[in-house]
């Protein structure tokens, strides 16, 4: 009888002004819902980094693990498909744009880290080496700062990018194929969408 009573409770919840109420049946069941790369990169594009809700940024952050679970390529870092240009498009709930390389340059550039990040782009050359771009403002017109690196070959266990000068990054690509990579270092996952 207690535990019959305790799950009927479960489906209810109580407001002060307006007594007990059924609960709504959001977000539970949602959180296991199994989503398709094509759904993912849907809702990347609907609005940019900054202006996605609380919702829609959890939201892809449980795709990113379901999208790692199902990395595609092996052995990432060696991967042909890493070259090109790419675009962040989500590195956490809350973070904006604003992955470590972007918080070091806003500081560099004497900004506050409460100062506008509009972009970061990766790009990877076929001698292996990744120039980082990082373009930010605050109040004033947008400043950019760019660094250039080789990265340690061989990848350290085929999956990492290591950075051997500008930022210095150390980091796991945990996803790539040939229009999306997600990079994982010491923060949340790292989203990038290919450009060119």
């Amino acid at each position: 009888l207690a535990l019959l009573l305790a799950l009927a409770l479960k489906s209810w919840t109580f407001a002060p002004s307006r007594g007990w109420q059924p609960c709504r049946a959001t977000g539970d069941l949602e959180y296991f819902e199994v989503y398709s790369k094509d759904q993912f990169l849907q809702l990347l594009q609907e609005r940019p980094a900054q202006q996605r809700s609380v919702g829609e940024q959890e939201k892809i952050e449980r795709m990113v693990s379901f999208l790692e679970a199902e990395n595609p390529t092996a052995r990432a870092a060696e991967s042909m498909s890493l070259l090109g240009r790419w675009e962040l498009a989500f590195c956490g709930v809350n973070r904006g744009l604003k992955v470590q390389p972007a918080l070091d340059a806003l500081k560099e550039a004497s900004l506050p880290e409460t100062a506008e990040v509009q972009s970061v782009l990766l790009e990877i050359f076929q001698d292996y080496s990744m120039k980082t771009q990082v373009v930010m403002s605050s109040g004033g017109s947008p400043s950019t700062i760019e660094r250039t690196s080789p990265l340690k070959k061989p990848p350290p266990r085929g999956e990492v990018l290591k950075e051997e000068e500008g930022f210095k990054r150390y980091v796991k690509v945990t996803y790539l194929d040939n229009d999306l990579m997600i990079l994982r270092g010491r923060g949340a996952s790292e989203v990038y969408r290919k450009t060119s």
